[in-house]
Formats: C-alpha cells, sequence, structure tokens
C-alpha cells in the first residue's frame, strides 16, 4: 500500500497504522512517501482500515512565501493535507531537467479526448471514486467550521476552552475532496424553492462572510436564486437540499465550487459595480453555482478538453443567466469581457489550442469557450444548445468509467446543428480561427418611397492559427451579421446575417430609415483583434 503525505518541515506525521499486520517497505520522511507490505494480501472484494495522525505547524516566514490554509482567522485547506493512498502519477517528478538528472524518460503529456486509456479516470488522482464521507471540525471558540454538506449537529466542549465542533455529512456519495473552513463568520440566510415545489424541496441559502462585508450579500443571494431557477429548469433538479458561499482571504483562491458550496474570495464581497461595467459578483456566483451541475453532476475525464466539459460550460450557463435577469446589454458586456480576456491573454502568453483539447490554458476555456458557445447559440437558438447539453448531462450524469470527454459533448452540439453552419462548428471547437472583416465606405441614397438604399463596400479574411501563433489564410464563406443604425438610435433599423466570402465584395440592402452608421459584424462577435473598423458613418466613406 502506497501513502503519499504532506512533505517539509511544517508537516508531521504522528501515526499511520492499519487494522493488520504490516511492514515498512520503504519510509521517505523527506518526500512523504511510504510503502508498507501486508503480511496477508488482499482478496477481491475485501477491505482494510486505515488511520492516520497528521499534525501541519507552520513555523516562521519561509522564502518565496509561507503557509496561508490555517491561519488565525480565515482557515481554508482541502485534502492535500491528508494522506493520498495509492499510486499517483500526479506527484511524479514533472521538471524537465531533474527527469533528465534521475535518468527517467520524459514525462508523458495529457491524454488525447479520444485516448480509451484516459477515459477511465477523471482525476490525476487515482482515488477519486464516489463514497459517503463523515466530517468533524474541532475549531475556536468563536469561530463557525464550514465543510460541504449537511450539518448533522454541532457542540462545544467546555474541557477543552469551549472549542466548537462541527459534524457534516455527504447527503449522497461524493468524491473525496471536501474542503474545509473556518473563520469568525456571520451568516446571511435566505431560501429557494423550486416553482410549483413545495416546502420539503425548498433550498436552504447561507453565505459565510466576514462581518464588515456586507455590501453583496444581497447581489450574491440573487445571483444564487437566479441560477437555481435557471438551471433547474433547463439543465435538471438541484441535487442538494443547502447552498452555501463562503468567504475566504484573497491569497489562496477567487472562487471554487464544491458539492453544495461554493468558496469566493473576499474581493468578491467588496466589489462594486458600476454602470457599463460587468457585474462580476452576479456573474461569477452564477458561474459557480453552475459548477453544480458542470463538474458536480456530470465530470470530464481526465484528458485535453476536460476544461472545455467543466469551465466552457459554467460560463456559458453563467451567461444565459445574467441575460435572463439583467438584459441583453450585460450579457454583452460579458461576451465582449470573454472576448477581450480571450484575445489579450492569447497575445501575452503567446499559446493557444483549440477548444476540444484545452486544458491548462484559462483564457481559452473560459474566455473563448463562453464565446464559442454563445455565438453557436446565436446561430441555432438557445432551445437547441441547452438542450444538447440536457442530453449529454442525462447520459453522463454520475457515471463511473469510461468517463465522458470534450468529444462527446461536442456529439451532442453537433447533433442539433444544422449542416450549412457544421463549418461553424469546426472555426470555433475544432480549429484555432479568427477572422478580420472591415468596411471600407458606407453610402445611402433615398428611394422615391421614402426608404434607403445602403451600399457597402467591405473586405474579409479569415486565418488559422497553430499553437504558437503562425497563421495561414482559409477560405471565408461565413454567415456574418450586417446592420445598419439610424441617427440617435440604439437598436439598429436592420441587422440580418449576409454570407460574407473571402476578399473585396459589395453588399445592398433597403432600410426604412436615415441611416447613420452601418457596417459588417456591428457588436464584434466574431474573433477578431482589430474591430474598431466593422462599422463607419455611412456617406463619409471612412
Amino acid at each position: 500500500v502506497h501513502v503519499k503525505t504532506p512533505r517539509g518541515p511544517d508537516s508531521l506525521v504522528r501515526s499511520l497504522t492499519f487494522d493488520r499486520k504490516t511492514t515498512a517497505a520503504v519510509v521517505d520522511g523527506e518526500n512523504g512517501y511510504r510503502i508498507f507490505a501486508l503480511e496477508r494480501p488482499l482478496a477481491p472484494g475485501e477491505s482494510l482500515r486505515f488511520s492516520f495522525d497528521l499534525a501541519s505547524r507552520p513555523r516562521g516566514l519561509p522564502h518565496g512565501g509561507g503557509r496561508t490554509d490555517v491561519v488565525r482567522n480565515g482557515s481554508f485547506f482541502d485534502r492535500r493535507l491528508l494522506p493520498f493512498i495509492g499510486y499517483q502519477p500526479a506527484f511524479e517528478v514533472a521538471d524537465a531537467a531533474a527527469r533528465k538528472r534521475y535518468g527517467l524518460p520524459p514525462r508523458a503529456t495529457m491524454p488525447e479526448p479520444g485516448d480509451p486509456e484516459a477515459k477511465r479516470y477523471r482525476s490525476a488522482l487515482r482515488d477519486g471514486d464516489r463514497i459517503p464521507v463523515e466530517t468533524i471540525v474541532g475549531t475556536a471558540a468563536d469561530q463557525i467550521a464550514v465543510v460541504p454538506g449537511v450539518l448533522r449537529r454541532s457542540w462545544t466542549d467546555p474541557s477543552k476552552g469551549g472549542r466548537r465542533y462541527f459534524h457534516y455529512g455527504t447527503r449522497i456519495p461524493e468524491t473525496f475532496g471536501t474542503a474545509v473552513f473556518s473563520a469568525r463568520y456571520a451568516v446571511h440566510e435566505g431560501r429557494w424553492t423550486p416553482a410549483g415545489g413545495g416546502p420539503e424541496q425548498a433550498v436552504a441559502l447561507q453565505i459565510f462572510h466576514h462581518p464588515p462585508h456586507r455590501y453583496n450579500l444581497e447581489r450574491m443571494t440573487a445571483g444564487m436564486k437566479a441560477s437555481l431557477d435557471y438551471y433547474t429548469s433547463v439543465f435538471g433538479p438541484f441535487p442538494y437540499r443547502e447552498l452555501r458561499v463562503v468567504e475566504v482571504p484573497p491569497y489562496s483562491i477567487n472562487g471554487r465550487a464544491y458539492p453544495s458550496a461554493v468558496a469566493f474570495a473576499e474581493q468578491n464581497f467588496i466589489t462594486r459595480t458600476e454602470p457599463g461595467l460587468v457585474d462580476l459578483t452576479f456573474f461569477g456566483t452564477a458561474h459557480e453555482v453552475a459548477h453544480q451541475w458542470w463538474g458536480g453532476q456530470v465530470r470530464a475525464a481526465h484528458a485535453k478538453g476536460r476544461a472545455f466539459v467543466s469551465e466552457s460550460l459554467a460560463n456559458y450557463s453563467a451567461m444565459m443567466v445574467t441575460e435572463k435577469v439583467l438584459g441583453p446589454a450585460e450579457v454583452r458586456r460579458v461576451y465582449d469581457y470573454q472576448m477581450n480576456r480571450y484575445l489579450v491573454q492569447r497575445g501575452e502568453f503567446g499559446r493557444d489550442v483549440p477548444l476540444l483539447l484545452v486544458d491548462d490554458h484559462p483564457y481559452v476555456s473560459y474566455g473563448k469557450g463562453a464565446v464559442a458557445l454563445y455565438t453557436l447559440r446565436e446561430h441555432i437558438g438557445a432551445e437547441a444548445v441547452n438542450g444538447a447539453l440536457r442530453r449529454f448531462l442525462e447520459k453522463y450524469r454520475g457515471s463511473g468509467p469510461p468517463y465522458p470527454t470534450s468529444l462527446d459533448l461536442y456529439a451532442e452540439l453537433r447533433a442539433v446543428t444544422p449542416p450549412s453552419l457544421h463549418y461553424l462548428l469546426t472555426d470555433l471547437f475544432e480549429t484555432i480561427t479568427l477572422w478580420s472583416v472591415k468596411t471600407t465606405s458606407a453610402a445611402a441614397r433615398r428611394l422615391g418611397d421614402g426608404r434607403y438604399e445602403v451600399t457597402l463596400d467591405v473586405v474579409a479574411q479569415k486565418m488559422r492559427a497553430d499553437s504558437v501563433g503562425a497563421e495561414t489564410p482559409t477560405p471565408m464563406n461565413d454567415f456574418v451579421e450586417v446592420g445598419v443604425f439610424a441617427q440617435g438610435k440604439e437598436d439598429p433599423v436592420y441587422l440580418t446575417r449576409h454570407r460574407i466570402r473571402t476578399g473585396r465584395q459589395t453588399i445592398r440592402i433597403i432600410v426604412p430609415q436615415a441611416p447613420s452608421r452601418a457596417g459588417l459584424d456591428p457588436y464584434g462577435k466574431l474573433i477578431e483583434r482589430e474591430r474598431d473598423d466593422n462599422v463607419v458613418a455611412v456617406g463619409t466613406g471612412k
């Protein structure tokens, strides 16, 4: 039995014991690795009990920063402080120079989504089966401990200086990746009931927050309720009777979802929003709640493309909630935010990858993923896209191996997309595609019936890029929006998709009002680096 424990001077292994006789075959305290030989091998289906006692006691401030997972007020840690059982490829030496020095071959890359072996696992850790978990946490007398799951009971022990204890249990079998929070929390409470549901179906909403951080509590609660409304109606039931948001200090994470719980860094509790800016608190809440479906109820295999199945779907889902609650103008701001996130960071990092193969590229999985799925929705409709996602979820909800991959999700999306738009799927998901469209001039003349004929001269190009940004032109024959706007009007007087091909071309359209501006892709929906030349003033040719 292989056992990996936390290593370093701050971690102490007090005991590791089994309920039967074993011999320590390997003890590597420096690297936290031990191998125990059982006197009698385990028979098929047999089990044994493993007990451990570990301590984490940070001392001083080492070079490069100290440990901050256990602190005076605002502790947050996960199972990485506990032992890992079995041989774990995740802990293999990663540095290429070190592997060469030890005579090891180059480390294997993340497997492709079509690799059958990869579909056996849904994590880099090989002990991720869903199991019932009961957790008891003791903490300071003035703090509340939170663990994802049902609070079974809590009590105070006078014999231990009034320390408080909290017993949590999972409602359904879950992956053993539990998180523990403890702080001097204030608790904001609410309640959500599904449409047509009774009190027995109600979900208790709680926000555990630093007491002075009260500004965003109602916006977070609104985000939780709106998300549950939308996701349960579109994707299926929420499997818990509690949903918690827990504040953590800002030096750990920004946001992370756990079963029935969300960890949010403090900036989400104190961020203000202004007109014209993305409401990141509302959107971020909707994103993390979406992980109760994407990454919670269904989780992809440990292969390239897994972030598309989790982060891209969560961001798209949050955009749909934002649109439904805050309106089209707000979701357009989110769309532009995600587009800029992708384009800017793509340029900064100098690397890119197709969505179906995305792993460790957040600007692709979050940014481009949101853009691609929302763009597909614009072309084929929300009912088609959401129906494909629901069928994917129903097919793989809570499934064991083989786990689904990005290719399984893509198959559902492709099945609801008309063949005339399959080129769009290739552009958005299979390849790294960028567009360049420009309106070189726009002129109008009044017709006898009072309408106006608008003539647009445009030029268009489409490129395919490789992983390091080298671009190659590819033929363009795509549907692109053409918009015309009247003076002083925000909404277009004309907005229709036209077939746009590579090179220069002229477009003539009739509009009911005198136009002031016109051009291609007026709302910047194409993945395009330069969008300022898409729309020009009518009559100026500029």
